[in-house]
């Protein structure tokens, strides 16, 4: 695969997640809707920084990956990507999923994260 290649998979790879995401919201599936939504921005910022460098670092940490992309990310949206950090919930313990899921559910928290994540993942986007 040449650089164009491997950030096109990035970017398509991330706006499947986003859709994965928004149905698994629309269909109230909270705690699965926030683990796509971490899985769609950290795709988002590795095709951003695949489109400057020649590798894409082995982390699914959101921060570390947006200051690798090398672009000004206004503290707001580091402070999104803190919490959608969180949310990184595929391989922990039962003990901590039934908590986040407990966290989420409210509605308070999951429409406002959930438009958090909308908002950062179009902001990125028009940063490819």
């Amino acid at each position: 695969m040449n650089s164009a290649d491997v950030v096109t998979y990035w970017l398509d790879s991330a706006e499947n997640d986003r859709s994965s995401a928004l149905d698994s919201f629309s269909q109230k599936h909270f705690d699965w809707a926030f683990f796509q939504w971490h899985i769609a921005i950290e795709k988002l910022l590795k095709g951003i920084i695949a489109k400057n460098a020649n590798t894409t670092p082995f982390t699914h940490d959101l921060v570390r990956l947006a200051e690798l992309t090398k672009i000004q990310i206004p503290e707001n949206y580091l402070t999104i990507l803190e919490e959608a950090n969180t949310y990184n919930i595929n391989a922990r313990y039962d003990d901590f999923k039934r908590s986040f899921y407990h966290k989420v559910i409210k509605p308070d928290y999951y429409q406002l994260w959930h438009n958090n994540c909308q908002e950062i993942y179009q902001w990125l986007k028009q940063q490819v």
